[in-house]
């Protein structure tokens, strides 16, 4: 690209004196825009601080590490302020130093080293930490290369000339100083967060932060443009070629590329069959150097385990090279001995009974290698890829019957991993992008019986091509990459499609819901305190009450024709209820022709062929006769009898009798009156803390969120994905992958089946199956070396996993 990515070691920007002074407005204009942005989406962060937390305490296993994570919760809000005053104070900070020509370096190193002693000597939960930050910065500076190629060629101007570099973290606003930024805000909290919490929130911060940043990088050229500052410069015009190695140098980095992996040095220079031949330049292009350090870290944490051992007949460290075509030959057979399972089958498979295939698969693969003559190298990857599949098999994202279905790859990936290592640190590599894009899209599969268009069944489909059909060309992979993609397309666009149908159909019985809530709670209010003749409580709570539905969902609640609904309501009740006076009879007598002309022409308008508007209009004009006609001491006694006086001696307040509780079936069983905003959820006045938080959780839930159902007529268990939720009546819209509505739940109901465990929120992560895996074993191996140090090798190697 024409300059170095970092400076010159001994470089100082302040032998520039820093930025020239006329273009000091223009440094300032960029941090504002930089700091206001970042800073916003920093903000938005405290507003999903509750969800992270509950989603990371549903996964604790214990009482303690749960309330470890609500104090964290609560320390992060409490200290919301400070957070945020130190984020963009140290954001800001950078400006400042590039203006003065200050070289001041980072807080703390963000990405680890290639080479060197790596975990020897870093403490395991600091380098976790710093794997996960490291990460952050390697997408970002991956995803906004071309953003920041154009940068440092604009701030170079602004100091004479003088190119700090696109992935130096000296460049203002870069992503290695918002990185910075963001451990000095967590610093600022000065509490202990354990450190699993950490790395997930860090990853979190990753998600709402960093991975919104493009747009804040284009707007900062654009202001650069606007301020003339090489306003017509191109990508072509430097030379930019993008490269995913960023935040090493060049020369760091080709050393690492040319280093052979451990594994490749013990097996020597043995001839691989049809092995297939890549372009060294293009193959090294999608090389992750963090998968690498974590895959070369494994294999000495894996080879320090098995030193003096016997590994297959072969003395550890003995140079033996394995015969890799009768190995894979005889993996061969493995497979083919795998019995084939229906779709339907895979639905009613428990995981325990999955696992305990998995092991006799395993055990099976143990023999075969006893038999042939494998080298240190080779039984580490068999290893490490049987730790892959446990991770798989006990991997919460996934539903037990994709598991069951994604274990019969085992074989397969072995036979890979085997015939290119780089399968662990490659990120483009087909066979590892196919399992990442299988197990992405099987994270909300469900066995729909009979569905051969499903994902389920496709999914299948190619893993049963790959264990039938794959020996040693790996380009088989890549076919069905291809195909699965299409495929992925196809059906997101129809899901999507058919989805916005059952969320309109949904928001339209959700209309329906929420007006017959009103028409409920506007009757229940008028009549549960009185005494209703049935006749008139058959008209308000049937025919009337579906008028009212009509009307609102026509005009709403706020127009002329609702009123008047009302007012009919209330002036029929009023015309009921006992009349003792003569003027109050006769008052009757000249309302009723107005009160029978207006539910008559109500009556008319629903036209409901069930109900004979004649007779229920005749059976209550009967009453009204009958009621009218009672001489006045009948009409007392049908009166409610007013409650005894207390004698004055008593000197005793007299309490008002307690009024009669509201019906306790509502006008239409699908309707809770009681879930309207204005009043109180009735299950919550008494709840336990667990629910409330649980509410608290669904109320601040995101759409696209994935649940897991039980379906008790069945007896298994389903996924769905939030598609809508109605904040006015509190009913919860779900639909399957294809786009399907499957589930509709009320607050309450959720609720109460989150506490008992029928339902739970599936967490969802964006992280690759590959990535997850290959950190939690390095996490796990690690802990486990430093724990067990005189523990020689992994039990009952090479199945130990």
């Amino acid at each position: 690209m024409g300059n170095k990515r970092f400076p010159d070691p001994d470089f100082d920007p302040s032998d520039s004196g820093g930025v020239l002074p006329r273009y000091g407005d223009v440094v300032l204009a960029c941090r504002e825009l930089v700091v206001e942005r970042f800073g916003s989406l920093f903000n938005e962060l405290f507003d999903h601080v509750d969800s992270f937390v509950l989603a990371y305490a549903e996964n604790a296993k214990t009482n303690e590490e749960r309330n470890r994570c609500f104090e964290f919760m609560s320390s992060v809000l409490l200290h919301q302020a400070s957070c945020e005053r130190a984020f963009v104070t140290e954001l800001g900070k950078g400006f400042s130093n590039f203006m003065e020509g200050r070289a001041v370096p980072l807080r703390a190193k963000q990405e680890p080293k290639q080479g060197g002693s790596k975990l020897s000597l870093v403490e395991k939960d600091d380098y976790e930490v710093s794997l996960a930050f490291a990460g952050m910065l390697h997408y970002a500076n991956t995803e906004y290369s071309s953003h920041l190629c154009l940068l440092n060629h604009r701030l170079a101007i602004l100091c004479g000339g003088v190119k700090l570099g696109e992935y130096s973290p000296l460049l203002p606003g870069s992503p290695a100083q918002v990185c910075d930024a963001i451990q000095n805000a967590l610093d600022s909290l000065d509490i202990e967060i354990d450190h699993r919490l950490k790395v997930a929130f860090v990853q979190e911060l990753d998600q709402r932060i960093l991975r919104k940043a493009e747009p804040i990088y284009a707007a900062y050229n654009d202001i650069l443009t606007q301020r003339q500052i090489l306003p017509n410069l191109t990508l072509e015009s430097i030379g930019y070629q993008p490269s995913e190695h960023h935040g090493a140098d060049d020369a760091e980095y080709a050393d690492a590329g040319t280093d052979e992996t451990a594994a490749e040095a013990a097996g020597d220079d043995r001839p691989h069959p049809r092995r297939r031949k890549e372009d060294q330049q293009g193959a090294a292009a999608d090389e992750s150097s963090l998968d690498r350090e974590i895959f070369q870290s494994i294999q000495e944490v894996l080879a320090r385990r098995h030193q003096g051992a016997r590994i297959g007949g072969v003395p550890a460290g003995a140079q033996a090279s394995t015969n890799i075509p009768d190995l894979l030959s005889a993996l061969k057979l493995l497979n083919l001995n795998v019995p084939p399972v229906t779709q339907q089958q895979y639905s009613q498979l428990s995981l325990d009974t999955v696992k305990e295939s998995f092991s006799e698969q395993v055990a099976r693969l143990g023999h075969i290698i006893k038999e042939q003559q494998v080298s240190t190298a080779d039984a580490d990857i068999i290893d490490l890829v049987g730790m892959l599949f446990e991770f798989i098999l006990n991997d919460n994202t996934l539903p037990d019957s994709v598991k069951a279905l994604l274990s019969h790859l085992h074989t397969p990936i072995l036979k890979v991993a085997l015939l290119d290592k780089k399968f662990f640190f490659r990120s483009k590599h087909p066979a590892r992008r196919l399992l990442n894009a299988l197990t992405q899209a099987g994270s909300l599969c469900n066995v729909d019986d009979g569905d051969e268009q499903g994902m389920f069944a496709k999914i299948q489909s190619i893993v049963d091509h790959v264990c039938q059909h794959f020996d040693d060309d790996t380009g088989i992979f890549e076919t069905l990459l291809e195909e699965f993609n299409s495929f992925l397309e196809g059906f997101s666009r129809k899901s999507r499609v058919v989805e916005k149908r059952s969320v309109e159909t949904a928001k339209g019985r959700e209309r329906l819901r929420e007006a017959r809530q009103a028409v409920t709670r506007e009757i229940i209010d008028r009549t549960w305190n009185r005494s209703v003749p049935k006749v008139v409580e058959g008209l308000l709570m049937g025919p009337w009450a579906n008028l009212m539905v009509l009307t609102a969902l026509r005009n709403g609640q706020e127009g002329d024709e609702w009123k008047k609904a009302l007012v009919v309501v209330e002036d029929l009740l009023w015309s009921v209820e006992p009349k003792v006076s003569e003027a109050d009879r006769k008052q009757v007598r000249q309302k009723l022709p107005e009160i029978q002309q207006a539910l008559r022409e109500g009556l008319n308008l629903i036209g409901d062929p069930e109900i004979n508007t004649s007779a229920v209009l005749d059976e209550l004009a009967a009453y009204h006769r009958e009621m009218l006609d009672l001489p006045p001491e009948k009409v007392m006694a049908a009166k409610r009898p007013e409650p005894a006086a207390v004698p004055a001696s008593a000197h005793r307040p007299v309490a008002p009798p307690p009024a009669p509780p509201p019906p306790p079936k509502p006008i239409w069983d699908d309707v809770e009156p009681e879930s309207l905003e204005e009043r109180e959820h009735p299950f919550l006045k008494n709840a336990d803390p667990v629910l409330l938080g649980i509410v608290d959780h669904l109320r601040s839930v995101k759409l696209g969120t994935p649940f897991e159902f039980t379906d008790f007529k069945r007896g298994v268990r389903f996924r769905a994905k939030l598609s809508w939720y109605s904040p006015k009546t509190s009913y919860y819209i779900f639909v399957n992958q294809a786009g399907i509505q499957v589930a509709v739940k009320s607050l309450r109901t959720l609720a109460k089946e989150l506490q008992i465990g029928e339902t739970r929120i599936v967490p969802a992560t964006r992280t690759p199956i590959m990535e997850r895996a290959l950190q939690s074993i390095h996490s796990l191996l690690s802990k486990s070396d430093r724990s067990e140090p005189e523990v020689p090798e992994l039990a009952n190697h090479p199945t130990s996993y």
